[in-house]
């Protein structure tokens, strides 16, 4: 060995001694060791995530869109989401989706109006727990508003859900339908301030899908309540004779 390398070999040695060193050594580790700790918890989390994908999907196929699953599909349905929140306590998708099932599981005819009231009261939670998290969602909102209409309660905050699902509504032809199709049922139970809010949805369903929104108007009847936006527009004129109601003036 050279004299250079022993002497440097030497100063090495001595320093290690001395703990020059180690603070240099000991922050390595802990850096080490903190990296370490990330990848396994970006890990654990990408396993969680995944695994609740897995559930929500399964959940998806017991109960599937248009379907009249039975009690005990919808019940294991929603163990399944129930599990998936665990694993992905901040999803809105999970909440919104268990939301779905408690509105379809309230809906069984052999359930007492109590009981089913309160599992719509369970979901109307869920619904703003999934707003709360995607606070611009505006399908979050939208099937908040239809649950409240439903309920015949606009609840405490109806003026930023409704003015989402009102904004969105405009351009969705499908969210537009629905909403429409709940605000004419729950017509009635609605206070002033919120038909007003619903008139821009009016509007919109008019210019963009005029018979269908037609439609839903004469069957649930509310032909009244769109009568003030036909008239005066010769198109749209033109298709009320064909969709408005017989009793209807």
């Amino acid at each position: 060995m050279a004299a250079g390398e022993r002497k440097r070999g030497i100063g090495w040695g001595r320093a290690i001694r001395s703990g020059a060193v180690r603070p240099a050594i000991t922050a390595a580790c802990v850096g080490r060791l903190l990296a370490g700790l990330l990848m396994a918890a970006l890990l654990l989390w990408s396993l969680a995530w995944g695994a609740a994908g897995v559930l929500n999907d399964r959940a998806e196929r017991l109960v599937p869109a248009g379907a009249d699953p039975s009690p005990a599909r919808l019940a294991a349905a929603r163990s399944d989401i129930r599990w998936a929140r665990r694993l992905d306590p901040l999803s809105p998708d999970l909440r919104a989706t268990d939301a779905a099932l408690l509105e379809r599981a309230a809906a069984d005819p052999a359930l007492p109006a109590v009981a089913a009231d309160a599992r719509l009261a369970h979901a109307e939670r869920l619904h703003l727990e999934a707003l709360a998290l995607r606070p611009t969602g505006p399908y979050s909102a939208a099937a908040l508003v239809r649950l409240r209409l439903k309920r015949g309660r606009p609840g405490p905050e109806p003026d930023r859900a409704l003015a989402l699902a009102v904004e969105l509504g405009r351009w969705e032809p499908g969210l537009q339908r629905g909403l429409l199709a709940t605000a004419f049922a729950a017509w009635p139970l609605l206070p002033a301030t919120d038909r007003s809010r619903l008139a821009p949805l009016i509007e919109a369903g008019l210019r963009l899908q005029p018979e269908a929104v037609m439609d839903l108007a004469a069957g649930r009847g509310r032909w009244s309540v769109i009568a003030p936006f036909v008239a005066g527009d010769a198109r749209l004129e033109a298709l009320a004779r064909r969709h408005r109601p017989a009793a209807e003036p």
